[in-house]
């Protein structure tokens, strides 16, 4: 996968946004397409979902913590949940293929756990940095370099 396939998925998904209205669903191509891009801002390729937990550089301080405890279920996340990217496609007509790889390259795909994605739970549309700041306390995201956890500031 390259950039060149990336930029004909992202067309797709914009070109079906220009004939939508911003309460019309996405509809699943449109989902396993930004799926797809999300994989390849963090992965460089399209993989599926235990190969991007095990290999996923971000993640939550409380994944990290627990990743090596196989009782606990991993998830991924998108941090901008993409029914609210989603419309944010539909409702900006000038949106261009960077315009959205820069936004979804500055809320990638997080690693999880499945305690912290019920507590995500009705809160899609939230602004990302405000998602992740829970009633039950805040989702801590960062990312691991050379095995090393760092929050994300």
């Amino acid at each position: 996968m390259d950039r060149n396939e990336v930029t004909r998925l992202l067309n797709f998904v914009i070109s079906e946004a220009r004939v939508k209205d911003v309460a019309d669903a996405k509809g699943q191509t449109v989902t396993i397409a930004l799926r797809v891009v999300g994989n390849w801002i963090i992965l460089g390729k399209d993989v599926g979902s235990a190969a991007l937990i095990k290999n996923n550089p971000w993640i939550s301080h409380e994944a990290w913590s627990y990743k090596s405890n196989r009782t606990i279920k991993l998830t991924n996340e998108h941090q901008e949940e993409l029914k609210r990217l989603w419309r944010w496609i539909v409702s900006t007509p000038s949106v261009a293929v960077d315009d959205l790889l820069d936004r979804m390259k500055a809320w990638p795909i997080v690693t999880i756990t499945e305690d912290e994605k019920r507590r995500l739970k009705g809160r899609d549309y939230i602004e990302p940095a405000e998602r992740f700041r829970t009633p039950e306390g805040e989702i801590v995201v960062g990312k691991v370099t050379n095995g090393v956890w760092v929050a994300r500031t």
